[in-house]
């Protein structure tokens, strides 16, 4: 089930081939909207931001042979979305209300395993189960900056066990997963937090306890982390 007045149309940007993205990126305004089908446990959302990751910028590049290719040009990259349920699949509409998980008008997070149709449009496809409900106090563009580097670095955090107590050191830091890993670390209750960096003023201001600028110290070397 979804909104009756979804348009037929919709704009986005299309990849047309293997390079940097201001030179293969075009803007793309006729483009059919993709639609739900019934058990495919889909719900397609109204794209309020899309962010550009790093999986994004290696896929475009051609060039890493781990990262899954697309299949063919033109494609519409973007893995990261946040934005406004407009249908859902009708399997999940027909389950009790206690079990269904998401519903038309939820504000919600989702990202792709794999290629398919990507966020830089204003309507996307994801799976269910590759989404969340946007934290309320998260604006779109905020929510759609975590859904890759925050979640990756929660799973670090938890499988590291860290605790009260903690000392932990993060090598590069001031990235999108080293910035998430320095505030999810101090949250799960580490008392010491190290970590390499160039900006140092950066992770001082996110609240590491010592910051060592990797191109002018080997961090090895400090007696403190030496083994």
């Amino acid at each position: 089930m979804g909104l009756t007045n979804l348009p037929g149309r919709m704009k986005c940007v299309m990849a047309t081939r293997f390079g940097v993205a201001k030179e293969v990126l075009e803007m793309v305004d006729d483009v059919p909207v993709p639609r739900v089908s019934r058990g495919s446990g889909e719900m397609l959302v109204q794209v309020k931001a899309c962010s550009m990751t790093p999986g994004d910028v290696r896929m475009l590049s051609g060039e890493a042979d781990l990262v899954k290719k697309p299949s063919q040009f033109p494609y519409i990259p973007g893995l990261d979305i946040a934005g406004v349920v407009v249908e859902i699949d009708p399997a999940e509409d027909e389950k009790p209300e206690s079990e269904r998980k998401f519903r038309v008008g939820d504000e919600v997070v989702g990202t792709w395993k794999l290629f398919g149709v990507g966020g830089m449009a204003q309507y996307a496809l994801v799976k269910m189960e590759l989404s969340a409900l946007k934290p309320q106090i998260l604006s779109f563009v905020e929510a759609a900056s975590l859904c890759n580097s925050a979640v990756y670095s929660m799973v670090g955090v938890e499988g590291a066990q860290v605790e009260k107590g903690s000392r932990v050191m993060i090598l590069g830091g001031s990235g999108g997963l080293g910035t998430a890993l320095v505030q999810l670390a101090r949250r799960a209750g580490a008392t010491y937090i190290a970590c390499t960096s160039t900006q140092v003023d950066l992770m001082k201001s996110l609240g590491v306890d010592c910051a060592i600028d990797y191109t002018k110290e080997a961090w090895g070397k400090r007696p403190e982390f030496a083994q």
